[in-house]
């Protein structure tokens, strides 16, 4: 059984087009050819790849452990590449990053521009989803650092911490407490200063139409544990799939939300008729971590995008 996963991209095509002739025309090749070739597969390897009395084709159980095994192979070979490039200095090198949309939209285009430019040998992926989505993908290999603020199982990925962002309550002039105290400006939330701001009573909030994350979000989370410990349930106005959204809809005086003092700093309109208030509650500061799995051997690349990342954000808050 030499090198049974010699035809993996074929077995790939078949599975996903459902149909060896759709497969064989996106391959380039002859139908006649492709099924010879899994038909000398299956007979390697003992048993049929593909059950062919359905309608679509679809793979038997030994089909789907070919392509899981294939997909470990992959991943082997990846890492074992990346190992290579470490050594070689960096000349080549490939990441896939997995961020939450605030860092996508925000953060990320500018940090990638400068990190390109001074490293253009490590090719960058990013993809943005979800916090459930992310750890899932890197559990399963399909990235190789998250940048996330939702913890994750310390015995199965490596978590190192970024920075710390605040969460803040935003809140339309419209909707303001008769009592102002504690009321800042976007400017005054980056300031070192903003942990002398006396905290608001989130509790006096709780009449008020709240524009809020989609449920699963880790931002989403953190907003639902801020007004259970504040002792109520926020009146949900609308839900929304990203916080820069949730931004806008209180920017026009919908209603108040919860967002990170990160937004503030790299948000390129920022709206004079709203304030911005500092809960009392330990759970409106958090850590943002990048993560990676334990088992994945920490390439160079790896080391140097976290450390350069690092670097960056220390001299943005500085600024």
């Amino acid at each position: 059984m030499a090198d049974l996963f010699r035809y993996r991209k074929l077995i790939e095509t078949i599975n996903e087009e459902q149909s060896f002739s759709r497969a064989a025309q996106k391959l380039f090749m002859p139908q006649p050819s492709l099924s010879v070739i899994v038909k000398k597969l299956e007979e390697e390897i003992g048993m049929p790849l593909f059950d062919r009395t359905t309608k679509p084709i679809r793979l038997t159980d030994a089909g789907r452990e070919y392509l899981r095994t294939a997909q470990e192979i992959d991943l082997s070979e990846k890492a074992f590449e990346n190992y290579i490039d470490s050594i070689n200095q960096l000349q080549n090198g490939y990441l896939r990053i997995g961020t939450n949309q605030l860092l996508s939209d925000l953060v990320m285009p500018e940090f990638l521009s400068v990190f390109m430019q001074d490293y253009p040998g490590i090719h960058i992926e990013q993809l943005n989803s979800d916090s459930t989505s992310l750890g899932s993908m890197l559990m399963d290999g399909r990235l190789d650092l998250v940048i996330d603020n939702h913890p994750l199982d310390r015995n199965v990925f490596d978590q190192r911490e970024l920075f710390s962002e605040n969460i803040v309550l935003a809140v339309p002039d419209a909707y303001a407490p008769e009592n102002r105290e504690g009321r800042m400006t976007a400017e005054e939330v980056l300031l070192p200063a903003y942990a002398d701001k006396p905290p608001v009573d989130l509790h006096e909030f709780r009449n008020i139409p709240f524009i809020l994350l989609t449920k699963g979000n880790e931002t989403r989370q953190l907003t639902d544990t801020l007004c259970h410990h504040a002792g109520f349930s926020p009146t949900v106005l609308l839900e929304v799939d990203r916080l820069t959204t949730v931004f806008r809809y209180t920017a026009i005086g919908a209603g108040i939300s919860f967002i990170s003092d990160t937004l503030l700093r790299y948000t390129d309109t920022i709206p004079d008729n709203v304030g911005y208030y500092r809960s009392m509650s330990k759970y409106s500061t958090r850590p943002v971590y990048i993560s990676a799995k334990h088992s994945r051997y920490y390439s160079r690349a790896m080391e140097l995008f976290h450390a350069e990342l690092k670097k960056w954000f220390a001299k943005q808050k500085r600024t």
